[in-house]
């Protein structure tokens, strides 16, 4: 068999999921070569060497390919895609930006190398190239994502929904463009249910026609089974790219290790390519129940299928939504019996083959289900339990207690950031004289970023002088530690923070939050987190009142202190951090649902 024949042979082997297999021919192929460049051979080893999850060594020969052919710009485009698997982006950058000045009338390099600058925070670099892009392209699919991409990172909304719009006539039928719509119509102010709805299932419809094959068929028990479940362990598995230092799987891991063995088996499907302490930690978690980690990374949707199957699972919960590296396209062909969508992503997935998502009554009150395409599964008191970071500092005094102005703060992404939440912020400074405003995110890094922010934030009103910005921290306790700086947190709106949210009450730090009683889930995360940690008083409903209370906050210094000294005891006993009560919820929500598929009760409430 010749060289290109046993190429096409691992690569087919890939597609099918048999890494191993693929690696071992690769490796036939490498030594059979010697020190004779041979493309084939690279080309196979690296492909081999990614289906099993060795992206660095996948580096080595992706390197050796373009060492061998210098002039090939596809060789060149492919060590930038293995750079991106590996996570050294910044090396990406460097060959795309390479690949650009050899080749700029290549549209995808544009594209590419706008989103590693994405990737590195350099939100400025990223909308310029893909600016320059979109002039020289202005109809190319990818220049479009990308540059609407940027803009919604940098706060600017209303501009990338206005690029996405001007895509999606170009691409009406197109699943990312439709799908990029709905992400940034979270952000989008003031939030209209209606279109938030409309836009989703578009998404749904999109994703269901990219495989003409039926769902999958799951025989039902023989025997109808007890209202409680099944009468053994319920196999959960656990769908998502984000197990692993991400606040996915701060939350998530709280199920995953709080499995009681009795009435369920952990499974967790990891599709991302980063492991670390925290996915260890799970893995540890999910064993310990009887269950398995598996790392599925860059798998094709029916190899991980083909494994969702073999194990049985008969209720599967996704955790990404409609964020980056989803999997929704798996759960289209229904791998279990019973689908649920949870955590990752504020809103319906506009999938009609995920069964329900989780919530509550009070992100989700009755009424809210028109608004999504799933079927509510409502975990009160809470939908969420936070598991606090063992390397948090412990609280100080507010610093307006120290003699400093008092300071208001935000650490949530920039995306959330409108400009009305500018506005009612600077109401706030106003309603506070002295006061000041620390806003700290990941892509204020830059000082052309800040710069676009600064200019947001005079026309919105904000005397630059009271208004501090920060660029993110090495690690979690030093971001944890920037709260030493704040005396109370304001939140976003209509996309509210979740983690940001907790991390600020557990540094002792109050949050105001506006949930106004028409509000969909994403504005109304910040009240059920507060209520659960058993601070209603700090939820807003309309903006008014939101600088009411962030001006009473501030009247109040000894209170503030009093607040400061208690909070984080007072979170550690509530409902947001009971992580054994939220699993018990949970389990006991699964096994409702799986035991109403099994006697063909579709549709009944289960929460």
């Amino acid at each position: 068999m010749s060289s290109i024949a046993k190429n096409q042979q691992v690569l087919a082997l890939c597609a099918q999921g048999k890494g191993q297999q693929a690696l071992a021919i690769a490796r036939r192929m490498v030594q059979a070569a010697g020190n004779r460049p041979d493309a084939p051979a690279f080309d196979a080893m690296r492909a081999a060497l990614i289906a099993t999850g060795q992206t660095e060594q996948a580096a080595h020969f992706a390197e050796r390919a373009v060492a061998a052919d210098a002039a090939s710009v596809p060789l060149r485009l492919e060590l930038a895609r293995v750079y991106s698997l590996c996570g050294r982006v910044k090396d990406e950058a460097r060959i795309l930006e390479e690949v650009l000045a050899l080749q700029p009338d290549e549209p995808s390099t544009y594209a590419f190398l706008a989103s590693a600058y994405e990737r590195l925070n350099l939100l400025d670099q990223a909308e310029s190239v893909a600016r320059r892009g979109f002039d020289r392209f202005p109809t190319e699919h990818a220049i479009i994502v990308r540059l609407g991409s940027a803009l919604a990172a940098l706060g600017r909304t209303a501009d990338a929904v206005a690029i996405y719009q001007k895509g999606l006539a170009s691409f009406t039928s197109d699943t990312e463009m439709a799908l990029c719509i709905a992400r940034t119509a979270q952000y989008e102010f003031p939030a209209v249910p209606a279109r938030i709805r409309a836009v989703h299932e578009n998404v749904g419809r999109l994703i269901e026609l990219l495989d003409p094959r039926p769902p999958i068929a799951h025989d039902r028990p023989a025997q109808t089974p007890p209202p409680e479940g099944p009468a053994r362990p319920l196999r959960i598995g656990f769908l998502s790219p984000d197990l692993r230092s991400h606040s996915v799987a701060y939350f998530a891991r709280a199920l995953i290790r709080g499995a009681d063995p009795s009435l369920v088996t952990p499974f967790a499907y990891m599709t991302g390519f980063s492991l670390d302490n925290l996915s260890a930690d799970i893995k540890a978690g999910a064993e310990a129940a009887g269950g398995a980690f598996r790392h599925v990374v860059d798998q094709p949707d029916d190899a991980i299928l083909r494994r969702i199957l073999d194990d049985q699972i008969d209720v599967l919960v996704e955790l990404s939504g409609l964020t980056r590296d989803h999997r929704l396209t798996l759960l289209r062909r229904k791998p279990a019996p019973v689908q649920i969508t949870w955590c990752g992503y504020p809103s319906t997935t506009g999938l009609r083959l995920i069964d329900y998502r989780v919530v509550d009554s009070i992100t989700d009150p009755p009424g809210a289900e028109r608004w999504m395409i799933e079927r509510p599964l409502r975990l009160d008191p809470c939908f969420t339990c936070y598991t606090p970071p063992a390397e948090a500092p412990e609280p100080l005094p507010p610093p307006s207690t120290r003699g400093e102005p008092f300071t208001f703060g935000s650490f949530n992404m920039l995306q959330k950031v409108n400009d009305e939440v500018l506005r009612v912020w600077a109401r706030v400074l106003n309603a506070v004289p002295g006061s000041r405003l620390v806003i700290k995110a990941m892509i204020l890094s830059h000082e052309s970023v800040r710069d676009m922010l600064r200019r947001r934030l005079l026309d919105a009103s904000h005397d630059l002088d009271r208004v501090t910005l920060l660029p993110p921290e090495a690690d979690t306790r030093h971001h944890l530690a920037v709260y030493h700086r704040v005396d109370a947190a304001l939140d976003t709106f209509p996309y509210a923070g979740t983690t940001t949210t907790c991390e600020a009450l557990w540094m002792g730090v109050p949050v105001i939050t506006l949930a106004t009683p028409q509000g969909l889930h994403a504005e109304r995360v910040g009240a059920s987190l507060l209520t659960a940690a058993g601070r209603p008083e700090w939820i807003a409903s309309t903006a008014d009142e939101f600088v009411a209370k962030a001006a009473a906050l501030a009247a109040d210094t000894p209170g503030l202190a009093r607040t400061r000294a208690a909070l984080r005891a007072q979170v550690a006993a509530s409902t947001l951090c009971d992580a054994r009560a939220f699993a018990a919820r949970f389990q006991a929500a699964a096994r409702r649902a799986w035991a109403a598929w099994a006697r063909g009760e579709q549709g009944q409430p289960t929460g």
